[in-house]
């Protein structure tokens, strides 16, 4: 593969994971109302920094404390990051509605 060929993967996977930064983002200060969660601003960082291997190693590590996040982004970063299917994440969310139905009301 040609040197150029190659930056121009890099160019649009960087710009992937950008858009994906700037979605998980609006999700993020509409789900807090503007207040820091230090977890998705560090997934954002990763992403904008254009590193996906980077961001899927911290979502592994820190998957439980995305839980207030299930129902808009978890989908978001499943489909974008993970494209879709054999993602880890399936497995979580699929705990996380269990445990959510065995929660008392």
């Amino acid at each position: 593969m040609s040197a150029e060929k190659e930056q121009n993967l890099n160019n649009s996977e960087k710009e992937r994971l950008a858009e994906l930064a700037r979605e998980l983002e609006v999700i993020h200060v509409q789900k807090t109302n503007g207040q820091s969660d230090v977890v998705m601003q560090k997934l954002i960082k990763r992403l904008r920094d254009g590193d996906a291997y980077s961001a899927k190693i911290f979502l592994s590590n820190e998957a439980d404390k995305f839980t207030q996040y299930r129902e808009d982004a978890v989908p978001v970063i499943i489909e974008k990051l993970y494209g879709g299917s054999g993602s880890p994440w399936f497995t979580l969310e699929r705990k996380m509605r269990i445990v959510k139905s065995e929660s008392p009301k």
